[in-house]
């Protein structure tokens, strides 16, 4: 693993047992060298997962190297707990950090995101239209649970819906479940009856055709970004209101740049993608929610990168300033940019730079400057493109900055009639196939627990309880790997009284620091599960425990 100037890691080699605590607390250092902090704090997470869940071969090296990565590096770097805490506080992290922390450390600053309404929460009963079945009831039990797949423009949606297999998603529903196709776009009733013509000529339809619904009229789920997350419920709709609420106030806003301009009479306009500046500036949706709205300002170029003393070659003010990166830092470049009264910043890239994220370290005054005009920086062809236009003398240019809202796209409701998310389905490359498979998988999930809880109701069993909403330490002494984690100790019956029963079944739950998934760090959880026998490692603890 190369990461940048940090130098190179090779986890392959640290796995050997051969490798010490010293050669290998040298090597952490090495790749820390040079580094911004929150970058360290970064990469501190992926290589505690890709080297100890990826490249180990024996448990040794990993009992070795879990202490080394944590209490030994973040003693050796004073602060380094209390930043990663400050840096990581949901109040003050951004949405694209959230989701990358372990929950311990959101549940140790004692501030959980929350959602309105609350997974979990009751649905009522409701009536729908559909365009195959006519009105059909919407009541989660024990005989029907259901997931609301709904249509929004977007590269993404358009993936999961078109290029996913049906035939895996129709292969894989539970006998009790359904799937809902609807949208909650004007135009997007086309969209879904393209997918129903799709659903109908994959193989295995004519199975799963009664649990499949398609909705083409639109579903309202209307919220003002400057109410989200509290979108409001419409609650004459019944069980249908809870459930819209729960599609607009479980997205997320995403921002938005489109320029427009004028070459020889044409027009031209295309959106702008970027990756905002960290927390340090003003991010694109609170700059628009200040103004009341999008705000449309000229684009203009500083004429350089904007370090030292230098002044922009253009009148700046009030406008967008491009501005080309190196030589100094970010923060340099956007201090001098709103010092000359711009109204927003975009880093420019060269041929071959990808998209870093703009982060601030010392000596600048990250958090004393407040900044608040908008920084983004922009790839290669953002860049060539803007700047030939400008080159080529074109008129009005422009960039409106803005923000929309982007609804949640699949929401379940439960064999207990409750709300369940289903989350971001993945339809990167190598996964285009899987997406409605994931769906499906959702379904399982609920099918599974109807059948514990009917299990769990049988007579002639022994229950025995390991844990029991236990939580994980989440110290600010044991962030990350370092925490022991959760044990737990069963007594098995005698042996004789084993001989009665012929399975044995483990019963796993993980849960959040509060009751949504968004909660949820996205890293990867191991669980060990060890068999005592008289004499092993353990069974000594074990046995004491019983008796106790």
């Amino acid at each position: 693993w190369n990461f940048g100037s940090g130098g190179r890691l090779d986890c392959n080699r640290l796995a050997s047992p051969a490798v010490d605590n010293l050669e290998l607390s040298l090597a952490i250092d090495r790749l820390f060298e040079g580094m911004a902090d929150l970058m360290r704090l970064s990469a501190l997470s992926i290589l505690a997962v890709f080297c100890t869940a990826s490249s180990f071969r024996s448990p040794a090296p990993m009992d070795s190297l879990r202490p080394m990565l944590t209490s030994e590096w973040l003693g050796k770097k004073e602060g380094a707990v209390s930043e990663m805490q400050d840096m990581f506080h949901p109040s003050r992290s951004p949405a694209s950090l959230r989701g990358t922390v372990p929950g311990t450390i959101l549940s140790e600053v004692n501030e959980v995101p929350s959602l309105t309404p609350a997974p979990y929460s009751a649905v009522e009963a409701f009536s729908l239209d559909t365009a195959n079945h006519g009105a059909i009831t919407v009541d989660g039990g024990k005989d029907a649970s259901y997931i609301f797949a709904f249509y929004e423009p977007g590269d993404q949606c358009n993936k999961l819906w078109f290029d996913s297999s049906l035939e895996m998603a129709f292969s894989a529903l539970p006998e009790k479940a359904h799937l809902v196709f609807a949208t909650t776009s004007a135009d997007g009733g086309q969209e879904v009856e393209k997918l129903q013509a799709l659903c109908e000529e994959a193989e295995g339809y004519d199975l799963v055709q009664d649990r499949l619904h398609f909705v083409t009229e639109p579903l309202p789920a209307e919220c003002d970004i400057s109410q989200f997350p509290d979108c409001p419920v419409d609650e004459e709709l019944g069980g249908l209101g809870v459930l819209m609420q729960a599609v607009a106030s479980w997205g997320r806003i995403e921002s938005s740049m489109l320029a427009e301009w004028t070459v020889d009479g044409a027009t031209h306009s295309g959106v702008i993608h970027g990756r905002e500046g960290d927390q340090w500036v003003t991010s694109i949706h609170d700059f628009v929610v200040k103004n009341g709205g999008p705000s449309t300002m000229e684009l203009t170029s500083w004429g350089g990168d904007a370090c030292g003393d230098s002044k922009p070659q253009n009148d700046v003010k009030g406008k967008i300033v491009m501005i080309e990166r190196g030589t100094c830092s970010f923060f340099h470049k956007v201090s001098r940019a709103s010092a000359e009264g711009a109204g927003a910043v975009l880093i420019t890239s060269t041929e071959g730079q990808k998209l870093e994220s703009m982060g601030c370290d010392e000596p600048d005054a990250c958090k004393d400057a407040a900044l608040e005009i908008p920084a983004v920086m922009i790839g290669f062809t953002a860049t060539k493109t803007l700047k030939d236009a400008l080159t080529a003398g074109a008129d009005g240019m422009s960039v409106t900055l803005g923000s929309h809202l982007r609804r949640e796209r699949l929401v379940g409701v439960d064999h207990r009639g409750q709300l369940r998310e289903v989350g971001q389905i993945s339809t990167d490359a190598g996964r285009e196939q899987l997406g409605w498979h994931f769906v499906a998988t959702e379904a399982q999930g609920y099918a599974y627990e109807i059948a514990l809880e009917e299990r769990l109701e049988e007579e002639g069993k022994v229950v025995l309880v390991v844990l029991d909403g236990a939580a994980q330490d989440g110290s600010a002494e044991a962030p990350f790997f370092t925490g022991k984690g959760l044990t737990g100790i069963a007594s098995l019956p005698s042996q004789e009284e084993m001989w009665e029963y012929n399975s044995l079944e483990i019963s796993l739950s993980l849960a959040c620091p509060g009751t949504a998934d968004k909660t949820c760090g996205e890293w990867d959880y191991p669980v060990s599960l060890k068999l005592c026998r008289p004499g092993d490692a353990g069974s000594d603890e074990a046995a004491a425990a019983a008796a106790a």
